[in-house]
């Protein structure tokens, strides 16, 4: 028996985190975040604490989700095939520090297991605002080695969109959350 999981819900999670990686620059412009107009009203601040948190809690959310119902789905050959489609040449991010192999799953362990997450702010060619770059920096430690990935977060939430629609579309899903299975 498996816990039930809101697959719509996981999906809608997804669709939010490519959107806010898509607004970034547009929201900072129109706000103007960081900006001369900004010093001393903290909108800088407020921006940053929510964009955080929802990064935080959404990935978090999203990547427990999906290491569950991949122990559901077992060890199946069809997982990996799914995968390497659903990243269709995509990179999800980049290894900063630490040697393993960046897969879907392996992003998922490191959010689960990360000690410190950061979000970094870069300065729009106008010099006139700044807005978030779309990464969400993860640092953790293996045993006693440290690493640090920089989660691409539009390019990973496309792709564990289209790895679960895929679980979804060939039944890897079918009984998740059924006390009968």
């Amino acid at each position: 028996m498996s816990h039930a999981i809101d697959i719509d819900g996981v999906h809608e999670k997804l669709f939010v985190l490519r959107n806010l990686v898509f607004a970034s620059r547009s929201y900072a412009s129109e706000e103007n975040i960081a900006s001369d107009i900004d010093y001393g009203y903290g909108f800088f601040d407020d921006y940053w604490g929510y964009l955080k948190v929802i990064l935080s809690n959404y990935i978090i959310e999203v990547s427990v989700k999906m290491r569950m119902i991949q122990e559901h789905c077992g060890n199946d050959e069809d997982l990996t095939e799914f995968e390497i489609d659903a990243l269709n040449g995509m990179s999800i991010g980049a290894i900063k520090e630490g040697k393993f192999d960046l897969t879907l799953r392996e992003s998922f362990n490191k959010v689960i297991h990360s000690k410190r997450a950061t979000i970094e702010f870069i300065d729009d060619e106008s010099g006139k605002f700044k807005y978030w770059d779309g990464n969400f920096n993860l640092y953790g430690f293996r045993g006693k080695e440290e690493w640090h990935l920089e989660l691409s977060v539009g390019c990973w939430a496309k792709s564990v969109a289209s790895y679960l629609t895929a679980l979804e579309d060939n039944e890897k899903t079918i009984n998740l959350g059924q006390d009968w299975s």
